[in-house]
């Protein structure tokens, strides 16, 4: 886990914290199976359902081998709904990413994925 800009390797039964407003990210490079638990305070039902959307994608086969959807306008709405930000330099994306989420939208992408991959 990266915390602003220090990275943490936790072990099993080890914990961080991102206190609001630092810059955090969690990914998995050991090539094994990782389950972890992540508590959102204030909770994000868009986030919570990014998650299962991706995770659903991942496993129809529709991502790339870095784990990104495949359909560049399922990629944008997930950022939309996710309430991610882009760090640094590359926000300047984020306008771009977002109009493509309307796009996403309108042709009734985020229906058919919420209907097929988010269970709440």
């Amino acid at each position: 886990m990266q915390l602003g800009k220090k990275i943490h390797t936790l072990k099993k039964g080890e914990e961080a914290t991102a206190e609001p407003n630092i810059r955090h990210l969690f990914r998995n490079r050991s090539g094994n199976t990782a389950k972890f638990l992540v508590e959102l305070r204030p909770a994000s039902k868009g986030f919570e359902q990014s998650l299962q959307i991706g995770y659903g994608l991942a496993q129809d086969g529709q991502t790339n081998q870095k784990g990104f959807p495949k359909d560049k306008l399922a990629l944008a709405w997930l950022f939309d709904i996710s309430e991610s930000n882009l760090p640094g330099w590359r926000s300047i994306f984020e306008g771009l990413l977002r109009k493509q989420a309307t796009k996403a939208r309108a042709k009734g992408l985020d229906k058919e994925l919420m209907d097929k991959y988010v269970k709440f």
